[in-house]
């Protein structure tokens, strides 16, 4: 069953986007980038994260003939009016296709797995998408209460505050993701002893600068991606000629036409329309559906999947997530600022002697201690309550 519903939505991209000048494929990697130089090994770990939900299923001790827990895969995706779909209605926005594309794919996942006679996969997957973006605000404060709006145990979360942040330099894309990776996935679902990693990053842009700051943290999420609207990688959407309405390809029928009614706000020539907003959605599907058929494969022929998984996943475990509070993940020393001292005053670019509340403290432990000058330096988040 598995195989069946990935191939018909493989099929589907074709069938909606494949038109006489592009592959919906050109148009994924137009706008779609992998941010690891070995594009295998970010999905591969993107495919680990999603089995790990499997090992992370809640114990129902309240009624032994209850239905048994499921396994959950959480995506958040924060941001502004562009995720949030302003000028469409709330549930056309992009993360909600991706939901509705994938939610059977991942219920599907394990149901027929062959490698072992384990139960523990039966019930496959829920994924669990919120979408928390506000429209007119910056990345900060918001950055600061990403578990409030993205839920604890994320295990995937987003950025898209281009807009509003043209301009202002990359400190604040920066400051989110570092306290994205630092909070997110601090809860279990059980007490298993395994903690979770921290959570796989998107961004909706595309810019040099911006994709620069998001590879630094390559060793903490391998698996980070950047995306962009499809406007803005000037694919071919087929309103610049005269082909006829009905001949175009599926996906780009009614291109120009918004999801709401006519008048309603949010119908501003910088926000998506549906169609785009769809296309948005199934761009980032490709990209879980690789990792999904990779589980699904480690599923079918991985007897110990479970032991392979966890040391793959958790081998740098200074960088994961723990239930203590006192424990956040290490993270690389931060492009935005060059000392950990405290603010004396705001440099001309705004980039030094920036605030732990923005970029954390250096850590320092024994090792550490022992550490050339030179070595590069180990950093962790403050909390913020």
């Amino acid at each position: 069953n598995y195989k069946k519903l990935s191939n018909e939505l493989r099929k589907s991209f074709s069938d909606r986007y494949d038109g006489p000048n592009q592959t919906f494929m050109d148009i994924y990697q137009k706008c779609l980038t992998i941010l690891n130089s070995d594009a295998d090994t970010a999905k591969r770990y993107t495919a680990n994260r999603i089995l790990l939900s499997l090992l992370d299923i809640p114990k129902n001790n309240v009624n032994d003939n209850a239905a048994p827990q499921r396994a959950e895969f959480r995506m958040g995706f924060g941001g502004y009016s562009v995720t949030v779909g302003r000028g469409n209605h709330f549930a056309q926005s992009f993360p909600f296709i991706v939901r509705d594309l994938l939610t059977p794919i991942f219920d599907a996942l394990g149901k027929s797995s062959t490698a072992s006679s384990d139960k523990s996969t039966d019930n496959g997957i829920v994924l669990n998408v919120r979408n928390a973006a506000i429209g007119g605000i910056p990345a900060l404060p918001y950055g600061f209460c990403l578990p409030n709006f993205l839920g604890d145990g994320t295990n995937v979360f987003s950025w898209d505050f281009a807009m509003n942040e043209s301009g202002r330099g990359e400190l604040g894309l920066e400051s989110y993701i570092r306290n994205g990776l630092s909070s997110l996935s601090s809860k279990s679902q059980t007490s298993s002893s395994f903690p979770n990693p921290p959570p796989m990053f998107i961004m909706l842009d595309r810019s040099k600068a911006r994709i620069s700051m998001v590879k630094h943290y390559l060793g903490v999420v391998p698996d980070a991606i950047a995306f962009s609207k499809p406007s803005d990688a000037k694919i071919v959407t087929y309103n610049d000629n005269d082909m006829e309405e009905e001949s175009k390809p599926l996906g780009f029928q009614e291109w120009n036409v918004w999801g709401s009614p006519k008048g309603s706000p949010g119908q501003q020539s910088w926000h998506p329309k549906y169609k785009e907003h769809e296309l948005m959605g199934n761009i980032l599907s490709m990209y879980f559906l690789d990792a999904l058929d990779i589980a699904a494969d480690i599923l079918n022929t991985n007897i110990a999947w479970k032991e392979d998984v966890t040391k793959q996943l958790l081998m740098g475990v200074d960088h994961v997530n723990s239930n203590e509070v006192s424990k956040f993940p290490l993270l690389p020393k931060p492009m935005s600022v060059t000392s950990s001292a405290p603010p004396d005053n705001d440099s001309s670019d705004g980039r030094n002697d920036l605030s732990s509340l923005l970029l954390g403290l250096e850590h320092e432990d024994e090792s550490s201690k022992d550490s050339s000058p030179n070595t590069d330096t180990s950093w962790k988040m403050n909390r913020v309550s």
